[in-house]
């Protein structure tokens, strides 16, 4: 049985359900694979790499699993298309009401089709390193070298993020 690493996990959607989904990754599909260590607070960022007139919801999450890094994606994906997502495959951004992705799984690189880690795109990416340095300040990334908090003060996104309060509460439960 392989070991159990601690893998982190971007949560976003921007279409109604959203936050209902949010809830229910937390609630009752994550917990069916792994044990959930943190949960950052949830973010309002404008759409990016897109336009939108919808606003999304992004978290971050870090949940000890044994998945494999090609299981978790496999896993995640699975979530998404209960959620009632479709992935498109041309690769342009779009709205959507679930989107999830592994960011890392400890320092582990991975190079396949399937999945590449750390996500090649996190350090670009405020709605990603504002939630992550908020439950990992301290993980390091293995190519770079720098800390979330580095890679947050080094990001050029010029992009709005509000951090949400009271409105997404019941996610503090868990640890937000």
């Amino acid at each position: 049985m392989p070991k159990a690493e601690t893998a982190y996990i971007q949560l976003g959607g921007n279409t109604p359900g959203t936050a209902d989904w949010f809830f229910r990754c937390v609630a009752e599909e994550i917990p069916q694979w792994g044990i959930i260590q943190a949960l950052s607070s949830c973010y309002e960022t404008e759409p990016w790499g897109f336009n939108s007139p919808d606003r999304f919801l992004n978290a971050v999450l870090s949940v000890q699993t044994d998945l494999s890094p090609e299981k978790l994606m496999q896993t995640l994906l699975q979530i998404e298309h209960k959620a009632g997502r479709t992935r498109n495959t041309d690769g342009r951004y779009e709205s959507r009401i679930l989107d999830l992705d592994v960011l890392a799984i400890g320092e582990q690189i991975v190079n396949k089709k399937s999945i590449i880690l750390p996500h090649p795109r996190l350090h670009l990416r405020n709605f990603v390193l504002q939630p992550f340095s908020q439950i990992a300040p301290q993980w390091v990334h293995p190519i770079f070298g720098k800390t979330t908090v580095e890679l947050l003060a080094g990001c050029t996104d010029p992009s709005e993020i509000k951090r949400l309060t009271n409105q997404y509460a019941a996610l503090a439960i868990f640890g937000g």
